[in-house]
C-alpha cells in the first residue's frame, strides 16, 4: 500500500496485520495510542515512513524491533526509552524525537547496527555508548547535541555529528580510527570542533 496518496488515520485492526506492513509515501495523519503494536506479529516488514503522523512513539515488541522498521519523516515525538536498545536498527530521522540519549544506552545495545536520529530535538551529550558495540552506522546531524565526542567504536563504517554544538574529545583515537580502521566516513561539521591541519589528508 505505499506510494497510494492514502490520507485518514489508522484503524485499531492495522495492529492485526501478521507478516508485511508497508504504508511509506501516504498522506497518513493523526495520532494513535502508544500500544497500538504492542502485540503485532508483523515478521518481515514496518514501514510507516514519509507520512504525517503526530503521535508519541509507539511501543513497538522485539519482533518489530528486529526488523528494518522505518518510522522516518513523521511527527513522532517523545524520547527514546531502553526498550529501543533492543532493535537491530533505529531509523527515526525526520521527527520531533526530544529528550536526550542517555536511556537509550543505559541498556545493553550489542544487537543494534544502525542509529538514524538526525533532524530531530535531541539534547544533551552523547552518554557512554560502548554498550553498542555493534554499531556500523550513525546519523546524529541536525540535533542540539553537546559535550564532548565520546570514544570511537571499533565497527563504526559512518558517523555524522553535522551541526550539533559538540567539542572535541580525544581527537588522538578519532584520527586513529579514521586512518587505520573501516571508519569511512566522518562528519564533524558546525559543531565547536577544530580539525586540526594534520587531519586534512584523511577527511
Amino acid at each position: 500500500l505505499s506510494e497510494n496518496e492514502l490520507t485518514g488515520t489508522l484503524p485499531p485492526s492495522i495492529a492485526t496485520v501478521s507478516r508485511h506492513l508497508n504504508l511509506r509515501d501516504n498522506m497518513l495523519e493523526g495520532s494513535f495510542h502508544v500500544d497500538l503494536f504492542a502485540k503485532s506479529n508483523i515478521s518481515s516488514l514496518f514501514d510507516l515512513s514519509h507520512n504525517h503522523f503526530h503521535s508519541l512513539l509507539p511501543n513497538l515488541p522485539v519482533n518489530i524491533l528486529n526488523l528494518p522498521a522505518h518510522l522516518s519523516y513523521n511527527r513522532f515525538y517523545g524520547s527514546l526509552t531502553p526498550q529501543w536498545c533492543a532493535a537491530s536498527h533505529i531509523r527515526l530521522n525526520h521527527n520531533e524525537i526530544n529528550g536526550t540519549l542517555d536511556d537509550l544506552f543505559t541498556a545493553d545495545c550489542h544487537t543494534l547496527k544502525s542509529l538514524y536520529l538526525s533532524n530531530n530535538n535531541l539534547t544533551g551529550t552523547i552518554p557512554n555508548w560502548q554498550s553498542a558495540v555493534g554499531l556500523e552506522h550513525v546519523d546524529l546531524s541536525f540535533n542540539a547535541l553537546s559535550g564532548v565526542l565520546p570514544p570511537p567504536l571499533p565497527n563504526l563504517k559512518s558517523l555524522d555529528l553535522a551541526h550539533n554544538q559538540l567539542e572535541a574529545g580525544n581527537m588522538t583515537e578519532w584520527k586513529r580510527a579514521v586512518s587505520s580502521s573501516g571508519l569511512h566516513q566522518l562528519d564533524i561539521s558546525h559543531n565547536q570542533i577544530n580539525v586540526p591541519d594534520s587531519w586534512t589528508s584523511l577527511l
